[in-house]
C-alpha cells in the first residue's frame, strides 16, 4: 500500500514542482504574472503543501505496524486545510476558463472580465480562507476513535485513533460542497461552448478538418476527464470525513492523491509553454546520458560495447 501512495505522490511532486519551477522563473524573467499562471501557481503549491503532508503522516505514523500511534488534531486540521485549498484553487481555475473562453452577453460577466486580473488574487486568497474555516471545527470539536491501521487494514488487530465526528464532517462537507457545484457549472458552460465553436467551424468548413477543430475536441476530452478527477476526488473527501472505516480511508487517501497527482500532470501535458520546455529538458538529459555512456566505452572496442 505504502508503494502505490509513495509512486503517486512522487508523480505528483514533480509534476507540481515543474508548475511551479517553471511559472517562477517567467515570473522572475518578466516581473509579472498572469492570472492564469498565478492560479496555477497557487494550485501547486497548495498540491505540494497536501501530498508533503500525507507523505510525512505515512513515514511517521504508519511505517511502524507494529507500534501505531494516533494522529493529533493539528494534523488533521492541516491535512482538511490544504485539502480543501486544493479543492478551491482547483475551482478557481475551472471559474477563470470559463469567463474567459465562455461569452456572457450579461453586462456584469463582462465586467467582470474586465477586472479578471483585479479578481483573481482576491479569489485566491478568499480560497484559502474559506479552507481555514471550513476546517477550523476539526480542532474544537473533533473527537477520537479507534480505527485500524490503515497500513495494516486486514493482518493487524492493533487499533489507532482517527477522526469520527459527524459534525465536523459535516461542516467540512457543507464548505467544500459549493467548490464541487461551481466546478461542474463551470465545466459544463465551458464544455457547451467549445462543442458549439467545433460544431460551427465544422459546418464553415464543409466537413473538412481542421486543426483548431481538433484542439477544441482535445480541449473537451481534457474537461471532461479533469471533471471526473475533481468529482472522484470531492466523494473520496466526503467518504473520510463521514466513514471511518478501515478500508474507506485507505482507498479515499488512494484516490484523493491519484486525482491531484493526475491532474497535475494532465496540466503540464496539455499546457504548450510547459510541454516544450520539459521535453526540451528531458531530450537534453538523455542526450547528455548517451554522451556519458558513449564516452564511457574504450575507443577501440566501440564496436564491441554493450552499452
Amino acid at each position: 500500500m505504502l508503494v502505490i501512495v509513495a509512486t503517486a505522490i512522487v508523480i505528483g511532486v514533480m509534476g507540481n514542482g515543474f508548475i511551479v519551477l517553471a511559472n517562477g522563473l517567467d515570473w522572475i524573467r518578466s516581473k509579472t504574472m498572469p492570472p492564469s499562471d498565478m492560479i496555477l501557481t497557487a494550485l501547486s503549491l497548495s498540491r505540494l503543501l497536501f501530498l508533503g503532508l500525507i507523505l510525512a503522516v505515512h513515514c511517521l505514523f504508519f511505517l511502524d505496524v507494529d507500534n501505531p500511534k494516533s494522529l493529533p488534531k493539528l494534523l488533521i486540521f492541516f491535512w482538511g486545510f490544504t485539502n480543501a485549498t486544493t479543492l478551491w484553487m482547483a475551482t478557481c481555475l475551472s471559474v477563470f476558463y470559463c469567463m474567459k473562453l465562455v461569452h456572457f452577453p450579461q453586462v456584469f460577466f463582462v465586467k467582470m472580465k474586465l477586472c479578471l486580473s483585479w479578481l483573481v488574487p482576491r479569489l485566491l486568497l478568499g480560497s484559502v480562507l474559506v479552507s481555514f474555516v471550513t476546517s477550523l471545527p476539526i480542532i474544537f470539536l473533533e473527537k477520537s476513535s479507534p480505527c485500524r491501521n490503515e497500513t495494516r487494514v486486514i493482518q493487524s488487530k492493533s487499533n489507532m485513533t482517527c477522526p469520527n465526528n459527524l459534525l465536523s464532517g459535516i461542516i467540512y462537507i457543507v464548505g467544500s460542497f459549493p467548490s464541487f457545484i461551481i466546478v461542474l457549472a463551470s465545466s459544463v458552460l465551458l464544455i457547451r461552448s467549445l462543442l458549439h465553436h467545433a460544431r460551427k467551424m465544422r459546418q464553415n468548413m464543409g466537413g473538412v478538418k481542421d486543426h483548431r477543430m481538433d484542439v477544441h475536441i482535445k480541449a473537451v476530452k481534457t474537461l471532461v476527464s479533469f471533471v471526473i478527477l475533481f468529482t472522484a476526488s470531492f466523494v473520496a473527501v466526503v467518504s473520510l470525513a463521514v466513514f471511518s472505516s478501515s478500508w474507506t480511508i485507505v482507498s479515499s487517501t488512494i484516490v484523493i492523491i491519484v486525482c491531484n497527482s493526475g491532474h497535475s500532470v494532465m496540466l503540464v501535458s496539455m499546457n504548450p509553454k510547459m510541454k516544450q520546455p520539459l521535453i526540451r529538458s528531458l531530450q537534453g538529459n538523455l542526450g547528455r546520458t548517451l554522451s556519458r555512456i558513449s564516452t564511457s566505452c574504450p575507443k577501440t572496442a566501440v564496436g564491441n560495447c554493450s552499452c
